[in-house]
């Protein structure tokens, strides 16, 4: 029984360090009252996001800006990774793109001309990134008719984001150009465990396994 509780009891440490499966792992910020930012019609837009854990990545937010507060169909997403010298970017190799799937929209204010929105949303695949490592974040949309914006979290940070028109030719050198402000967004999932964690379960287990072993092999007493 000794054995029995002790596994159970390295299962609830391990199981209580989890992270809930929607942690916000990363947030750049609120969005600045007034601002603006790239239109998803003319410009492929990322910004930059580092974490302090290894997690994997499942959904989020972005603050955007519209007159009817409605999002274009098939929007989707790419992780970039860093193809310059960090922090500084720009954008280099697309290490994953999929659907970006809107769970919800709503009201977020009315600064200036423009209401401004918060989107959440959902990504159709996992995306697991290191710790400490430096990605690019991206949102694009498949229409040139819509007219909405990725609004600004901050104006003048040390590094900002970086938008591609849409009708530049990729190959150009000068294809990504860096902007002066933050985009507002948030990424949410969970840490990955760590080894320690790992080590503990799997003691867990064994032990929680030789137990039954042992109660099976036990004769019945009457």
């Amino acid at each position: 029984m000794k054995t029995y509780f002790g596994a159970l009891a390295a299962l609830a440490v391990v199981a209580s360090g989890a992270p809930a499966l929607a942690d916000t792992l990363f947030n750049s910020g609120a969005a600045i009252p007034g601002s603006g930012g790239p239109d998803l019609a003319e410009f492929n837009a990322a910004d930059q996001f580092t974490l302090v854990k290894a997690s994997t990545i499942t959904g989020g937010t972005f603050d955007f800006s519209d007159s009817s507060g409605t999002l274009p169909a098939n929007l989707t997403y790419t992780f970039y990774a860093n193809g310059g010298v960090a922090p500084h970017g720009p954008p280099g190799t697309a290490l994953a793109t999929g659907a970006l799937i809107i769970d919800d929209s709503f009201y977020i204010g009315d600064p200036g001309q423009t209401p401004h929105y918060k989107a959440i949303f959902t990504l159709a695949s996992a995306f697991v990134a290191d710790a400490a490592t430096q990605y690019f974040f991206g949102i694009h949309s498949p229409s040139f008719a819509d007219d909405v914006s990725w609004v600004e979290s901050n104006f003048r940070p040390a590094v900002g984001f970086y938008e591609a028109s849409k009708f530049d030719d990729p190959s150009e050198p000068t294809h990504w150009r860096s902007e002066d402000q933050t985009l507002a967004f948030s990424l949410t999932g969970a840490a990955l465990p760590e080894p320690a964690s790992w080590s503990l379960m799997i003691i867990g287990f064994s032990s929680l396994g030789a137990m039954l072993r042992r109660s099976r092999r036990r004769p019945a007493t009457g």
